[in-house]
């Protein structure tokens, strides 16, 4: 691993006779030179001759120095490696095994010698004596992507060793980049863009693994604020992977692994559980080899995985991780009857594991063209699937049909073409289009029954049954087309890049929550009568589900031009401007009602631009101490889906009823009495579709308000890195970022009508074109059925620091040890944390429902240490032993404490338990007690969880942590010989949560789960005073049983 905020380890002799140095390019697929080549005396050279030689390939480059002794080369393939040749009349350089790293710009000084003068070799030359950047980063190559402890073969694990980026596995393994927004992030494969690009995924990735085969990468580079304007799409980090290419050489891999019920573990905190029997395989290969020596090469890759899930929770007594408290077998069988016998549905069966599927192909051609000109061309696919357990919970329960199977196929393809038209002019052009198809099949054989749920058969624990109101029509296939171009023009002292971007999302989304009915039932004795508390039905006016498929595009248009100046040997500028656009040939069907009531249409698409503007610096203090640091202002990395909503959520494709047992109508009750209707549950009641109550073109609506800025984030940056006593490389970075029109969503039909005891508003339901509003603002009656929801920009913009130190040393003995340690300080008003307006506006907790303040963001790790240690020795001569050990610490998820439902606020149709808590003072004229509150039992919580300070005032949102969490994953392999001469097998073996398996109390991950709240009162108000009815005290932490158990694999690779 070479961080970028840290000195590279080169030879002394580099430092000596090179003087090399790295500096970042931006979102590439490839490499470049640039250097000063001077004589003996120091005197510049003009039109010496630079010759750069690919020694995989053959490939070479010519370059001639300009006046000022300056050459820049660019579009050169990652890795090595390289020799460089110099040659004028004054002398000769030559340096050897140079290897260039992804995403940076290795700067060389040469000095020429008398011909005389043997040339001088540098072996394992890797990127310089100091490795420039224009901000924050860390580069990953091969060695590191094979050697870090990976269970899941994913590049998570490893770009998780940089302390300021990291990974929870309670939200998919999603990726969190200095306390940025996980849904923020980009990932680039080969040019090609490969994040979830439309939003619903928060693992980051458009499938449900690593989209591409793992032994395909040959380095991965994470940028946090890189000031080069060619990156952009993004305002958490730039993941950018490139792949690996044939050779003149013919080279490859195989590997296989394994994994099984004895190499998982079955207990934590002493609490011991079954893991169910069962067999998981992971194998794949790569292949490289010249097609034509010297002109065109071919390289492929392929991996297979038959994963198996491990389902967390069942009935007492089922081999699961987690039993549901009260729920027997006997139950289950009983309601599986009565589905069977009474409405002639057949539930699933209840699992304790899943197999699923997925398989990766790449393939890639390189073709050297001439010495000018060479291209890429790379084809990629995966296709999987996974099943995910709707329903099934620690209060819940769900029979297997209930269940869905997440279908993801991602195909990518490729070109790129590099051009040197002179020694000052190159190009690069690239086209890549990446096609996605998402579906959601629920996993029922008889798909035409609707979603049941039944509340409470046993104390608190409810059944699901049938497939989920959100999988009966669910499908999402999108494509991606970008086409780029960039120039380098290289003139004394500068270097002039320039490049035009487009991009087209072309979006068909296919969401009709409840099109086969939803219904509720509150008790086991209701379900088995048929007597439903609530019914749903949504579907096209025309009663076609696929009429209610939203098809749009989204377009982006990006220029940029930068300077690149290099003042002088140590200190280089960089300087430029970005201009993004983002536009939709389509909008959104107007609803002419919701105009209406608020004045502006809901067909509006994306029509909006920012300019960027972006500076950095690079300084060399001397050959030990470097500088870099720059600001700039990003933009992009949104999901789609927020603008998709208003696609699909107009109130005028799709119809509704909706019927509840507190209606006075008879028409109503005798809808929920399921005897009136044949194949209830396969069939909705008639007066579903009635023109009365089959609502239509006044549905709820998602709408952008007039006016939206595409949300931005200014980044800031210093850090200093110096190499100290003893090979000791020291390192310092500081980010600041400040949210420029951050987004949140916002419900528009209600308005504040007064204020809470502690001063908080009060809102309720208004409709202007309801009657009753109209007559009574107040009425009970006031109001409609569904909520209109507005992507808006928030006014309170929020703030972050984030501090990282690391340190790392090489010794001679084989050991390699890098510390780090990352400490963030995140503020930020709407974390945004879901895909849909609802979820956006409902999932964090408040004091006031119409503004969220700027609070501690959800994404903040307030602490966290890392400590990578490697060991490498030849016990067996030739063949290496490896022990690779990474283990971190972190702070805990930060929670808020907050009311038990709704006290009256105005939320109880939304959210609940997410209204900040109240801490009253000892003796509070604004509170009263209910005889039944334990009033000392809430006084020892105030005094224990430290909110004595609090007393008077509402708590701030996540002003809480959850408990510290630490993890250690280890790695042994072992080389052994193979078949033929210059083949190498490896034995491995791989654990992740090593704490787990050593002691069940190590390594647990305990924390207030999403959405991050801890509602401790029953509260209500009245004539300006809160009576505090019941104090429930805070539900505690929970285990995350997957997450804190060990897990391992063992394994073989055979490379050659």
């Amino acid at each position: 691993m070479n961080f970028k905020a840290k000195l590279s380890r080169v030879a002394i002799a580099v430092a000596v006779s090179a003087g090399l140095a790295g500096t970042a390019i931006a979102q590439e697929t490839s490499s470049g030179i640039r250097g000063t080549i001077v004589t003996e005396s120091g005197a510049i050279v003009d039109g010496a001759t630079i010759t750069i030689t690919d020694q995989r390939t053959g490939q070479t480059r010519t370059y001639e120095s300009e006046s000022n002794g300056a050459f820049s080369a660019r579009g050169l393939r990652v890795g090595g490696p390289y020799t460089i040749n110099v040659t004028d009349s004054s002398g000769s350089r030559t340096v050897e095994d140079v290897y260039l790293s992804l995403g940076e710009s290795s700067s060389i000084d040469i000095s020429l010698q008398p011909t005389d003068v043997e040339r001088i070799v540098v072996s394992g030359y890797a990127g310089g004596v100091i490795t420039e950047t224009n901000g924050p980063s860390a580069n990953f190559g091969f060695e590191d992507l094979q050697t870090q402890p990976n269970v899941d073969r994913d590049i998570k694990d490893v770009i998780a060793t940089d302390p300021r980026i990291s990974i929870d596995p309670t939200n998919a393994n999603a990726i969190g980049c200095a306390g940025v927004n996980n849904r923020f992030n980009s990932l680039t494969v080969d040019g090609v863009k490969q994040n979830d690009n439309f939003g619903l995924n928060a693992n980051g990735y458009p499938t449900e693994r690593l989209p591409f085969p793992f032994d395909a990468i040959d380095q991965v580079a994470v940028e946090l604020a890189p000031f080069n304007v060619q990156y952009g799409g993004f305002t958490g980090c730039n993941i950018n992977a490139v792949t690996r290419s044939g050779t003149n050489e013919v080279h490859g891999s195989v590997f296989f692994d394994y994994t099984n019920d004895s190499l998982q573990g079955d207990s934590v905190d002493g609490d011991d559980f079954v893991v169910p029997a069962f067999n998981e395989r992971r194998y794949g290969a790569t292949i490289g080899f010249p097609i034509i020596k010297d002109k065109l090469f071919f390289f492929g890759a392929f991996e297979k995985h038959e994963p198996v899930e491990i389902i967390e929770f069942g009935p007492e007594g089922a081999p699961v991780l987690n039993e549901i408290e009260g729920l027997t077998q006997d139950v289950v069988d009983r309601v599986a009857g009565i589905a069977n016998d009474v409405y002639g549905y057949q539930v699933g069966d209840v699992l304790s594991s899943l197999d699923l599927k997925e398989e990766k192909i790449l393939a890639k051609l390189d073709w050297e063209i001439n010495n000018d000109h060479r291209a890429q061309i790379t084809y990629q696919n995966t296709e999987g699937f996974t099943l995910s357990t709707s329903g099934l919970g620690n209060d819940s329960f769900a029979f297997s049909d209930r269940f869905y199977q997440r279908a993801n196929e991602l195909t990518t393809y490729g070109v790129q073409i590099f051009s040197d038209w002179s020694s000052k002019l190159s190009t690069q052009f690239r086209v890549n289009r990446a096609e996605v198809v998402n579906g959601q099949t629920p996993q029922t054989t008889q798909p035409d029954f609707g979603s049941v749920t039944i509340f409470d058969v046993v104390p608190n624990v409810d059944f699901n049954i049938g497939a989920d109101q959100f999988r009966q029509a669910n499908q999402l296939n999108y494509d991606t087309d970008n086409y780029v171009f960039i120039a380098n023009y290289f003139e004394g002292d500068h270097e002039i890049m320039a490049g035009v971007e487009y991009e087209s999302v072309s979006v068909f989304n296919l969401f009709v929550p409840g099109s086969q009915g939803i219904f509720e039932f509150d008790s086991l004795e209701d379900f088995e009568n048929q007597q439903a508390s609530r019914i749903e039905y949504n579907i096209p006016p025309s009663l076609d589900v696929n009429d209610g498929a939203a098809e749009f595009e989204f377009n982006t248009f990006t220029a940029y031009m930068q300077d690149r100046w290099m003042v002088n040997a140590d200190l280089t500028l960089t300087f430029g401007l970005r201009y993004d656009r983002w536009d939709s040939d389509s909008d959104p069907v107007a609803n002419s009602r919701f105009e209406q009531r608020y004045g502006f249409s809901n067909a509006q698409g994306p029509d909006f631009d920012l300019v960027q503007p972006r500076l950095g610096f690079n300084y060399i203090v001397d050959d030990e101490t470097f500088i870099y640091g720059g600001a700039g202002l990003f933009a992009g990395g949104n999901p789609n889906v927020w603008l998709s909503n208003n696609y699909s959520n107009n109130g005028v494709s799709i119809r509704g009823s909706e019927f509840e047992g507190d209606a006075t109508d008879p028409r109503v009750l005798a809808a929920l009495d399921g005897t009136n209707t044949a194949n209830f549950g396969f069939e909705v009641p008639a007066l579903s579709t009635d023109e009365e109550f089959f609502v239509g073109g006044d549905g709820a609506v998602n709408a952008m308000a007039p006016g939206f800025e595409v949300p931005a984030l200014w980044k800031y940056n210093i850090g200093i890195q110096k190499e100290v006593q003893y090979g000791v490389i020291l390192a310092a970075d500081i980010i600041y970022t400040r949210e420029d029109n951050p987004a949140m969503s916002v419900p528009l039909n209600v308005r504040n009508i007064g204020t809470a005891p502690d001063g908080r508003p009060v809102y309720q339901d208004f409709d202007a074109l309801d009657a009753d509003c109209q007559a009574d603002p107040l009425s009970s009656d006031c109001g409609r059925s569904g909520t209109d929801y507005l992507l808006t920009n928030n006014p309170d913009e929020g703030d972050g620091w984030v501090y990282t130190f690391t340190a790392q040393k090489t010794f001679e003995n084989g050991f390699d040890v890098n510390f780090g340690y990352s400490h963030q300080d995140i503020e930020q008003g709407s974390p945004m944390n879901s895909s849909t307006a609802s979820s956006n506006f409902g999932n964090l907790s408040v004091r006031d429902l119409g503004q969220p303040a700027v609070a501690t963001s959800n994404y903040q790790v307030e602490h966290r240490f890392t400590l990578n240690l490697s060991y490498a020795h030849e016990f067996i001569d030739g063949y290496p032993t490896r022990v690779n050990l990474f283990a971190t610490r972190r702070s805990g998820q930060v929670f808020s404490y907050t009311f038990d439902g709704d006290p009256g606020f105005g939320d109880e149709r939304f959210f609940e338990d997410r209204n900040l808590l109240y801490v009253p003072l000892e003796n509070d004229p604004i509170v009263n007690y209910a005889p039944e509150f334990d009033q000392a039992a809430f006084n020892d919580f105030i005094a224990d969880a430290g909110l004595n300070g609090s007393r008077g005032t509402i708590v701030d949102r996540n002003a809480q942590d959850s408990d510290w969490v630490s993890r250690v994953d280890l790695r042994i392999s072992q080389d052994i010989p193979g078949f033929m001469e210059g083949h190498t097998g490896e034995i491995f073996f791989v654990v992740r949560n090593l704490g787990n398996l050593l002691n069940d109390e190590w390594g647990t991950l305990r924390q207030v789960p999403f959405e991050y709240n801890e509602p401790v009162v029953d509260a209500s108000f009245a004539d300006g005073v809160y009576t505090f009815e019941n104090f429930d005290g805070p539900r505690g932490q929970r285990v995350d049983t997957p997450a804190s158990t060990w897990s391992a694999r063992v394994g073989i690779n055979y490379r050659f």
